[in-house]
């Protein structure tokens, strides 16, 4: 899936392009759900995690970005502990819903946010103004840059998806790459709620 030139959903067009060979570390992965603009790739062998039997190809694929964003903030950097309160913008998000649960799976309690009343289902938010207020930023790369973090997170993940106490919300699957554009039109009408994911 190509784009080359700037516009909206329609400038995007479907390339075959002949991939290179895999080099030395290197391993080439044909995907069957993707969040990326390929049904196949070449990456380092060390980035690739193994997908549980028991998870879907639509489960993996909505779920690796999203928790491990939403763990490498609340758990590995804010060390979020049992009884804190936290606030959550974009709860309506891949990233939003994932956070929800990864706190919840803390044993702490997540106050959600989002832009529209259609997606809080009509409930207020009240938030208390006596709370003591912490701000943390990160970026996830660093965070699961090595191969030990990276299978400490792959091992929270899969422990989360077959306890169920991580599922990923998925708003809709699109199937191959002629839907990429429709995909991509309702992700710009921030009108879904979680992943979007599309199957070659």
């Amino acid at each position: 899936m190509l784009f080359d030139e700037t516009g909206g959903p329609e400038v995007l067009r479907v390339q075959d392009l002949e991939l290179p060979a895999p080099g030395p570390g290197e391993i080439q992965l044909h995907l069957s759900a993707h969040g990326v603009y390929a049904d196949r790739v070449v990456l380092p062998e060390a980035m690739v995690v193994p997908r549980p039997a028991e998870v879907d190809a639509v489960t993996a694929a909505a779920a690796w970005l999203t928790y491990t964003t939403a763990h490498g903030a609340l758990d590995v950097v804010a060390g979020v502990r049992p009884g804190d309160h936290v606030l959550i913008t974009g709860a309506s998000s891949g990233v939003g819903t994932a956070a929800i649960q990864v706190v919840r799976r803390a044993g702490a309690v997540p106050i959600a946010t989002t832009r529209t009343e259609a997606k809080r289902g009509g409930r207020p938010t009240v938030l208390p103004m006596n709370w003591p207020l912490s701000v943390h930023g990160y970026a996830t790369m660093p965070v699961f840059a090595t191969p030990q973090a990276r299978r400490r997170a792959a091992a929270y993940l899969t422990s989360g998806l077959l306890d169920g106490t991580l599922r990923p919300e998925i708003a809709e699957v699109f199937d191959g790459p002629d839907s990429m554009e429709r995909a991509h039109r309702l992700m710009e009408s921030h009108t879904h709620t979680g992943k979007i994911v599309v199957r070659p």
